[in-house]
């Protein structure tokens, strides 16, 4: 009885290095204000408008993947006001039911520290997800070392930063010095 090898391998599971935590999330630069916006591989995101709520799950390459919204004729009819809080947290409910459907129990909370948007709101957006099952932090990655890539051969290179890279950093010091005045 002969077995036949296969040469090649197609991974039909796209989120495969996602779950084993090697796949590479976006870093954004050293010395962006707002790093931490482009740091994630998937982000949850709460907006309000006038009408309406809208709560996202939005992954950093594909976009918008799942969504739940008071424009949703099956979630506005079972609420008194498509704007309050009790809209935010059922559509968390309702958002993170999805979630757990399609398999994605971490996202990173898509507010930071200054967001002009970010309101109670939100607040109450982001607590319902939690409590429903989702956790608002992205388990840490995985390092890449010889010891998963075998193909991986040289040591990581430490960035050293000097007296020119803080540059930008001395520039946003003085700008917000000159506001005050």
């Amino acid at each position: 009885m002969s077995r036949k090898i296969v040469s090649t391998f197609i991974n039909r599971n796209p989120r495969n290095l996602e779950l084993l935590r090697l796949q590479r999330k976006p870093s954004g630069y050293d010395f962006e204000r707002n790093r931490e916006v482009r740091n994630y591989i998937y982000k949850a995101v709460f907006r309000t408008t006038k009408n309406h709520s809208e709560g996202r799950i939005v992954h950093y390459e594909s976009g918008t993947i799942l969504t739940a919204s008071t424009k949703e004729k099956q979630i506005n009819d079972q609420l008194v006001s498509a704007t309050d809080a009790n809209a935010a947290i059922n559509v968390a409910r309702v958002l993170a039911d999805r979630c757990l459907k399609s398999g994605i129990h971490e996202c990173l909370a898509g507010t930071y520290k200054n967001d002009p948007n970010k309101n109670h709101l939100t607040d109450l957006f982001f607590e319902a997800l939690g409590q429903s099952g989702i956790k608002l932090q992205e388990p840490p990655m995985i390092p890449q070392s010889f010891l998963n890539d075998p193909q991986f051969v040289s040591d990581p290179f430490l960035v050293r930063h000097t007296r020119e890279d803080k540059v930008d950093e001395l520039m946003i010091e003085l700008e917000k010095n000159k506001k005050l005045f």
